[in-house]
């Protein structure tokens, strides 16, 4: 599902998404086709930090290339502007 979830994106055009639920910062690059999509999980607001695991298994036609993962609890600021996205971590 995860995968099918990529290709609605990948169709679409999108570049970045966001998403929560992991309880910790993971930053991964994921390309297909030649296209590129960038995952954002920011779920290091509280509670029990999760550690590293391989949530990228099963994703044979897919690069996914980690670019940050942050066990620390803190917040993803994201400042937008007409062609530029940046996202910055602040940990408590």
């Amino acid at each position: 599902m995860r995968n099918d979830f990529w290709s609605l994106l990948e169709n679409a055009e999108v570049k970045y998404y966001f998403c929560g639920h992991a309880h910790q910062f993971n930053y991964s690059q994921i390309t297909h086709n030649g296209k590129t999509i960038y995952q954002v999980v920011s779920g290091g607001g509280g509670g029990r930090l999760q550690r590293e695991r391989n949530e990228n298994k099963d994703a044979p036609t897919y690069q996914v290339v980690r670019k940050v993962l942050k066990v620390e609890n803190g917040y993803a600021l994201v400042k937008v502007n007409e062609d530029q996205l940046e996202i910055n971590w602040i940990s408590k």
